[in-house]
Formats: structure tokens, sequence, C-alpha cells
């Protein structure tokens, strides 16, 4: 075979793959896949061979015998390698059936959905290699793999005959960090069209769960897994009654080896019911708008009952609803005595470790619900289905929250400082009734999230979609009822206390694996690592006066460029004879032929915008090159106007045209990464596009006392001393700084834009006893999607409860919508429709997000709640 040939290997969070085409020869009995290389690429190959365990649960790839282990191999053609004795002429895919595959929600988050993302781009025109092949697994997803691909599936293990092909992925894409999840912005498909997919192969009927109105006869359809190990109902046939008294139609059933005749059960169904990891991840076969129920048993497992069901059900477009039982209702009262710390205190139990954890609450335990408890979730859960009932719900719940937040601003109490963000639910009571409760400072935070959100906020402007991912380390118990036997192992999971009072921190299992950043001072860059923070040039020194000088060449010290690379930017710092040319978007840095020589690269790649890590946003920004080049190199420009002044380039692509995203990814970074200049400093900005500048000019001038340069496409040569490619972004939190490594905080980005808009108010209004004073309510309308259709109605009760009310829509003109919302001590709109605005209230007024049905409570918190509470709203 005489072809070209490709490798690429691609190391992400949570699995590795390598992508080859040209002659490929794969010996199952060495566990290798020859590639046939020329002798002068395998020379100047930086390694000659490479090794991937193909399962896409990266942490846990160090245990033993977890899954088999593959190595790749270039090799010449001179060799005596092994020749093919059967040619393929399709592509192929190899991936590992070990693992945890015997446990039905890694099956689906580990193997089937990132195959399906892998697989489906090619119509079935695909051969699938396994490895660590258990026969009774391929059975069970034969439906499945049928539907990706037209081939029998090959055994490649201890194989002696050696198979050919032009093209190999070795190990599955598409794994993200969020569990049964799939990430659109950097897949071409989404949890929608893998839940489209399996009901077309499994022939699913059931679309949408029932609508039902008044008057209508049919009852919605619950199904109850019962389960006959841990984590079981004791009294299914109690439930089973209360839900038929509240007209449900009520089915129990549990899931067995015949995953596609589950599947057509779960499917028919409107609500699904079931203890955590108990055949939960049959959620993937329910119909779009149905509703989870998830039992959350007794210690501590909040955390995993979010990750594992909560999160991935609101990607699937499934309604959620947890029921986290007491002590009383767990059958582990029966096991032990009431003062024995399984049931005073399972942190201590955390201590002993994940296996001594896992053995009790999840093996041990099982759950004897309170039916008369159960009963108000049940019976708001029937309303649900009736579309004037969920609209009564919604108007009081609204009603209760715009009192609440009247009541802020009346001093019947001594004041007690800063509020907290609203985060008010709607739930069940005790006493069967409905309750609005503040959920802002639970007693004890169970779960430290780490979110590396590459969400688009569509906040005035975008017409970007959402998405979002979730980081986790987690091991779920979701057997199947035939196949427990690689149930559970080991996991990586630290539970955080994140309350004020108590700073203990649980850990299951440290990992020892960790990715190093290797700082070679000889070499440059510098690499530093997001968390090495003394290796960062100290910008705050004194700055040179603007003059702008004629053509000629310059004489600086040159130092290599300390390029620092972090979860949500890349930027350079440089220092020297720095020459900027705009029509090949290259920044030039004069250096000696010893320094390139000895230099392990040359030349680095940067796209100076904020938000790395998004693929979607990344591609609408220009790509800069920084090259080390000698003195007298002939590609080196000459200059045509030198600046005595420090130099920032950043871009204006992306996502800039949404008003979030300009304030997340840009003008905060740039506060950051321009502060400390005083205002000498000169903006280059790349991806430049007049209305932008033009709208955030005000900004731009209260941060540089230079006019901000476009830089693409110009023929002239701009040299500087002193530069930096990119902009600094050291959290991956929105609308945040991180004061801990940072010399600024959002208390100082909200005074500073108070000073450069001339925003009078700093405190919102306090009213004591008699005051004639109103807070004032502004209401944010909007034109397109997630706007208000009765905002007059809205506009009449908020005054009938005391407020003043403005009703505004933001334009493009910031200046002079900065003033109204600063003039507010209430803002209320919808998830994502204008709230970024929220930067120009006033200390301790109240933001009011309206959460728009569909499962975007973890946005609303990402994009809004949590950058609320540090901004001291």
């Amino acid at each position: 075979m005489d072809e070209k040939t490709e490798l690429r290997c691609n190391i992400m969070g949570r699995s590795e793959f390598c992508e080859m085409k040209g002659d490929i020869r794969i010996d199952g009995n060495s566990s290798t896949a020859f590639i046939v290389s020329s002798e002068t690429d395998i020379l100047t190959a930086e390694n000659t061979s490479w090794s991937i365990r193909p399962y896409a649960r990266k942490e846990a790839l160090g245990e033993k015998d977890f899954a088999r282990n593959w190595s790749v191999k270039p090799v010449t053609s001179r060799l005596d390698i092994a020749r093919c004795t059967r040619n393929h002429s399709v592509p192929a895919i190899l991936f590992s059936a070990g693992g945890y595959s015997g446990n039905f929600f890694h099956a689906f988050t580990d193997i089937i959905i990132p195959l399906y993302s892998t697989a489906r781009t090619f119509n079935r025109e695909v051969q699938f290699l396994i490895t660590d092949r258990k026969p009774w697994w391929i059975a069970k997803f034969k439906t499945l793999f049928e539907a990706l691909s037209r081939y029998e599936i090959i055994d490649i293990d201890d194989r002696h005959d050696v198979h050919c092909f032009h093209s190999l992925t070795i190990g599955l894409k598409g794994r993200n960090n969020k569990e049964l999840s799939i990430d659109s912005s950097t897949s071409p498909y989404s949890m929608k069209d893998f839940r489209k997919f399996l009901r077309s192969w499994y022939s699913l009927k059931k679309i949408t769960a029932a609508k039902i109105r008044d008057g209508d006869k049919r009852k919605p359809r619950l199904l109850i897994i019962p389960r006959k190990r841990s984590r079981s109902f004791t009294n299914v046939g109690e439930i089973a009654q209360l839900a038929e008294s509240l007209s449900y139609q009520v089915i129990v059933a549990e899931p067995g080896p015949d995953v596609s005749g589950f599947a057509k059960i779960i499917n028919s169904c409107d609500v699904v019911m079931g203890v955590h990891g108990a055949g939960l991840t049959n959620i993937v076969f329910l119909p779009e708008n149905a509703i989870l129920i998830q039992v959350v048993p007794f210690g501590m497992l909040e955390w995993a009952s979010r990750i594992s069901f909560e999160d991935p059900a609101k990607d699937m477009n499934i309604r959620y609803l947890d029921y986290k039982i007491k002590v009383e209702e767990s059958t582990l009262i029966q096991q032990y005595p009431a003062d024995h710390e399984v049931l005073r205190d399972p942190s201590a139990i955390g201590k002993q470790g994940w296996v001594a954890f896992r053995s009790i609450y999840l093996d041990k335990q099982n759950v004897t619900l309170d039916v008369e408890r159960f009963r108000p979730t049940l019976t708001l859960l029937a309303r649900s289905f009736s579309k004037h009932e969920q609209k009564k719900l919604g108007y009081w719940a609204l009603l209760a929250c715009l009192f609440i937040a009247l009541s802020f601003f009346i001093n019947f109490k001594p004041f007690m400082g800063p509020l907290s963000v609203l985060n008010l639910r709607l739930s069940t009571g005790e006493d069967e009734k409905l309750h609005l409760f503040d959920d802002t400072d639970s007693s004890l935070q169970i779960a430290k999230e780490t979110i590396n959100s590459t969400s688009i906020v569509n906040d005035t402007g975008s017409s970007h979609e959402e998405a979002e991912i979730m980081s986790s380390a987690l091991t779920v118990n979701d057997t199947d009822s035939s196949h427990g036997e690689s149930e559970i192992r080991d996991t990586e999971i630290i539970v955080n206390n994140a309350t004020s009072r108590s700073q203990e921190v649980v850990v299951f299992k440290e990992s020892l694996a960790q990715n190093m950043e290797t700082n070679d001072s000889s070499n440059p860059p510098q690499f530093v690592n997001e968390k090495d923070t003394s290796m960062v040039n100290n910008t705050n020194s004194s700055l040179p006066e603007a003059t702008d000088a004629s053509a000629g060449t310059k004489n600086s010290t040159v130092e290599p460029p300390l390029c620092t690379f972090m979860g949500r930017s890349d930027f350079c710092e440089i220092k020297g004879d720095i020459r900027i040319d705009g029509s090949s978007y290259t920044v030039f840095i004069v250096s000696s032929e010893i320094d390139i020589l000895a230099a392990k690269n040359t030349s680095w790649c940067i796209r100076p915008y904020a938000r790395k890590g998004d693929q979607a946003a990344m591609d609408a920004v220009r790509e800069w090159t920084v090259k080390l080049v000698a003195g007298a190199s002939h590609i080196l420009p000459q200059c045509t106007q030198n600046h005595s002044v420090p130099v920032i380039l950043f871009s204006a692509g992306g996502y800039s045209g949404n008003h979030f995203h300009s304030f997340a990814d840009i003008i905060v970074p740039l506060f950051l990464t321009s502060r400390p200049y005083n205002g000498d400093v000169q903006f280059l900005i790349t991806n430049g596009l007049t209305a932008w500048i033009s709208k955030f000019k005000t900004l731009m001038k209260a941060l540089s006392r230079y006019q901000p340069i476009s830089i693409d496409y110009r023929q002239d040569i701009h040299c500087y001393d002193s530069m930096t490619v990119g902009l600094i972004r050291r959290t991956s939190k929105e609308l945040s700084i991180d004061p801990s490594n940072s010399p600024y905080s959002m208390k100082d980005f909200r005074q500073f834009l108070r000073s450069s808009y001339s925003l009078k108010r700093t405190m919102a209004i306090k009213i004591g006893n008699g005051s004639r004073k109103r807070p004032r309510l502004v209401i944010i309308s909007r034109k397109r999607s997630r706007a208000f259709t009765n905002v007059g109605e809205i506009a009449g009760m908020a005054k009938r409860l005391g407020f003043r009310v403005v009703v505004a829509e933001p334009d493009a003109d910031v200046s002079g919508f900065a003033k109204i919302i600063n003039s507010c001590d209430v803002m209320m709109g919808v998830h994502g429709a204008g709230l970024t605005n929220m930067v120009f209230l006033p200390e301790k007024a109240v933001l009011v997000q309206v959460i728009p049905i569909g499962g975007t409570e973890w946005l609303s918190k990402t994009y809004f709640e949590e950058p609320a509470k540090d901004m001291n709203i």
C-alpha cells in the first residue's frame, strides 16, 4: 500500500484517542496497530510509539486489568512487519468493552454515547473492532451496534490474522466531563440527536409526554422501578396505591437483559420514579418533557444524584424532581443503633474511603417511603400535567417572589448586611401545602462544583445556542439485574462541605496523576501553570509617555516570551524589539541566532479571546502567530510606526455580538489586563467590528488614553518594546474576578463602571418604618424570545405591592441603559434577556431571574446567580 500517512493523537479530559490514515496493520495478538511510515518521518518524530487504553473514563485507566493497553507504532516498509491477511475498504473504530461496562450507567456514559459521537458520521460505513470483549454485553446492545455499523463486529484480541485498514480510530471521541452527555459545541451531535436515534432503532413511538387538559379522562402514566437488590423500595404496594389514588396509571417494572423491551415500557410513561442508581439510566428512553423523580437515599448522596441523573435529565429535556429521604425512611435504622456514626455522621464513614462508604450507603440501604410525606410531591406533579394548573402555580410563585423582594427594603429588623441572591423554589412541606422557600444558604452544600463552561448565554442579541460542560469524576452504581460483577471499584470524588461554618473535606480517593507543564528557562517561551503566579511578569511598572516616531529599527533588550496557559485564556507577555504585521497576523520578536538555535520552538499560535475550550467561539477568532526571527532575517519587516507605550492585542470576535459574552469574555478580562497601566497602554483589536468598538468606546477610553487600532489587514508595521497578546482570565466563573490571584475584584470593576458611566447610586434604597419612599423595580422587556407576554399584568401587580415600576429594554446605548439600571433597586427579567446589565445595579440591590422550563437551572445559576453574589447583589 502506498498512501499518505497521517497520525494524530488527542488527549482529552475523560478519553484518549488516535486517528490515523495510511497503511494500517492491526495485530491483535500483540495488541498493536502498526502504521507504515517513511524512515524520515520516523527519525524526525518525537515519539515512535504511543500507548492507549481505548475506554472513555481516563481517571480509572490506572487500575490493573481495567482495559487492555494498545500500542500505536510507526514502522518502515522495509521492516519485516506482519503482512495483511485481510484487507478492509471501510474505516475502523477500535474500542474497549472492558472497564465498568457491566454497569448499565457506565455502558452508556463510557461507551455507547461516545461510540455514537465517534461512529455516527460514517453513516454505518465503519467496522467495529472490540477489545476486552464480553459476548453477553455485545448481545445486549446488538441493536445499537447494528444501527451504527452494517458490518459484523470483530473481536480483535489474541487473533493471529492481521487486519488492514486505510483509516482507523483507536479510542472514542466526544466524551466530555458531564455524565450521559454530548457537548454540542464540540460535536456535530447533541443528546437530542442521540435520543432521537434511540427512538428510531428501538421503535419507540412516544416522542412527547402527555399534556392533559381540563375534562380529559387520560391519566399520566407512572413507572415505579422496584429493584430486588440494594436501594429498593420495601413498600412498593403502598406507593402504587398512593399514586393510583392521585389519578396516576401505575406500572411497576424492573429492567433486565432485554434492553429493547424495557425501553418500550419506559417510553410509554410520563413519569419515572426510582432510588438513585437503581435503573435510572433508562431515562434515555423517556419521551420529551417527561418527569424523573429520583429518590435520594440517606448519607450525603445529593452530589452523586445531581451529577449522575439530575444534570443529564436537564440535557435530555426531562423535567426533574428529587425526594430526599429522612433517616427514618432508611432501612439502615434497622441495622444500626440510633447513636451509631453511620446514622449520626455519614462524613465520618466517608473518611474511611469510598469502599467503606459504598458498602453501607449504597449496598446495604433500602428505602421505606413515608407515603404521607411523599403525597404532596405526587400531588404537585399530577397538577403539572394540566396547563391551567401550571399557569396558576407560576403566577403565585412570582407574586410571592416579588413580595419577598419588597420586604428586603422595609426596615422591620436592623439591617443585617449584604443580601444573598434569592434562590427561590417551589416545594411541598410536611403539612402537605405548597411552600416558597429561600434555598440560598443551605446548611450543608455537599458537592463542590467545577463548571468548565462552554455555554453561550443569549443575552440581548446572540443567535448562539446554549451549552455547558461540567467536570466530574464519578462512578455510579446502576447495574442491570443479570450482570453486576463490574459494578463499582474505585472512584475519584471529593465531597466538600462548602458552608462558611465548616472547612471539612471528605476525600474518597485522591488522584495521583496530575497534568504537569515543564518550565524550561533555557528555551522560550516559558510555560506557566495556571496556579503558578510566581512566574507572571509584574506589569505594574512605570510606563513611558506615548510618542509615535517615524520608521526605523528598534534596539531593545530581548526577553523570551512568557506564555501562560489557563483554563479560559492563553496569553503571552513579550519584551524587546516587537514588530506587528497585521496583514499576516504575525508578531515578530527580534532575537539572536543563538537564542533561535537553542529554542525548542520558534513560533507559537494564539487566539486572543478569553473563552478557550469553546470551539464555536474560538473558530470565530483570528489566529495570530508569535515568531522569533533573527535581526538579519529577510522575513523581518521594517518598522513604519514606533510606539513608546506597551500594547495589548485582543480579539473582538467570538461571541462579542452577545452582551453577556462581551462582558464575560472581553470587558472584564480587558479590565484585569490593562488596569495596572493606568491608561498608558495601546489597544490593538483583531476581528474589530466598528459597531462593537463604538458600543464600548466609553470603557475603552477609561482604560486607555490612546485611540484603539484595528490591526487586521494593515500594511504598516507597528513596533513596540512591551506587548501582551491575549487577555488575562484567571477563573472559569462567568462575570467574575478571583481576588485571590488578582489585584482587583468585582467590587473594583463595578466601581470602575460607575465612574466611567457617571452612575450616581452606590447603594440600593433602605426604607425605614413610616418612610414614603418606594423601591424602584425595572422589568426588562424584550421583543424576541424569552419575553414576558403579560408585562402590563406584572407591572400592575408590582405597583399594588408598593413598587415604583420602570419597563425598559436594552439597546446599543450602553451608557443610557446603565443609568436606568443604576437608578433601580430591583431588576427582573427572564434568564438571559438583558440580565447582564445587573453589573450597573447599586450595591445590595435585588435580581429576580425568571427561569424558563427546559432544564435551564444550571445556566441560570452559573451565569447570573453566582456572579450576582460576587457583585454584592
